[in-house]
């Protein structure tokens, strides 16, 4: 099993460097298994290509049955402990970078209260790679803006939503022009994330539905870049309305309100491992308490 994971490592990373520094190994232990692989398969799995590592077709075609390898691996891991009354181990979570600041830690500071022998390895990514890393088995519980489509085998509990308002710096000229606010919007560059992104669809609605053809700064990916950016009078934008400050101000012309929903995911098909579990029964408290 370990050279199995040390083969989906490489895989991921791109690197035996970069995969025996997730592993805590090191490179050579790492170079090892792949080896050990190599001469059980009697092919190459690898190439280097420049500074990369690349898979070879046997590598290709043998990835999907590694995953499930690994897969059903941990299945049968969580099943047996799940006979265990302690709630240990590590659990794996994959976050973006708004919920990460504004909603995790609270999270876990009620979790780890109730299960002070849980550990954690976080992977902080855009929602659409944590998708990816659930996908691929790397992650068990994800938190992220949801987007409007989502791959069928990835189960998904609605927690947080955040009201969308546009808004502009605080102190923007646009507040002192005169004019109907579409019209003086235009006129200043829009600050969106990448098409992926829940924000960028929502943006993209308010431009249809207002007919408002700023010029685009995009792929800004984290909300509290798009805040800084924002301030800094480099374009307007949306943001949650629960988080504006005085360093931002709401340009009021929308006559209908726009959600992003945060959610929970994990995997259909994977045995969810029992700190997962009750990470779970958490979130549907706080889900049950919602107004």
């Amino acid at each position: 099993m370990k050279n199995i994971i040390a083969f989906l490592a490489v895989t991921q990373t791109k690197s035996f460097t970069k995969a025996s520094q997730s592993m805590h190994l090191t490179q050579p232990a790492v170079t090892k298994r792949i080896a050990n692989l190599e001469s059980q398969f009697q092919t190459k799995l690898f190439e280097r290509i420049g500074h990369r590592v690349v898979l070879t077709e046997a590598g290709q075609a043998f990835l999907p049955h590694a995953r499930t390898i690994y897969s059903e691996w941990q299945n049968g891991i969580h099943k047996i402990a799940n006979f265990s009354q302690t709630v240990c181990g590590t659990l794996t979570i994959g976050c973006n970078n708004h919920i990460a600041t504004h909603r995790l830690p609270e999270l876990i500071k009620i979790y780890k209260s109730k299960f002070p022998d849980v550990d954690y390895n976080f992977i902080f990514r855009t929602s659409h790679e944590i998708i990816d890393l659930m996908i691929n088995h790397h992650i068990e519980i994800g938190f992220i803006s949801l987007p409007r489509e989502t791959p069928p085998d990835i189960i998904i509990k609605k927690i947080w939503q955040n009201d969308m308002r546009v808004i502009l710096s605080a102190t923007h000229p646009f507040f002192q022009q005169k004019g109907k606010a579409i019209t003086k919007l235009a006129k200043i560059p829009l600050i969106t994330p990448e098409r992926v992104n829940i924000y960028y669809d929502i943006l993209n609605d308010i431009r249809h539905d207002y007919q408002i053809e700023s010029k685009v700064i995009s792929n800004i990916n984290m909300l509290e870049t798009i805040k800084k950016m924002v301030e800094a009078e480099i374009g307007w934008s949306i943001f949650p309305k629960h988080l504006i400050d005085k360093n931002l101000r709401e340009v009021s012309f929308i006559k209908k309100r726009f959600y992003a929903d945060l959610a929970c995911i994990y995997h259909k098909k994977r045995e969810l491992s029992k700190p997962a579990k009750e990470m779970l029964h958490c979130i549907n408290q706080i889900i049950q308490k919602s107004p």
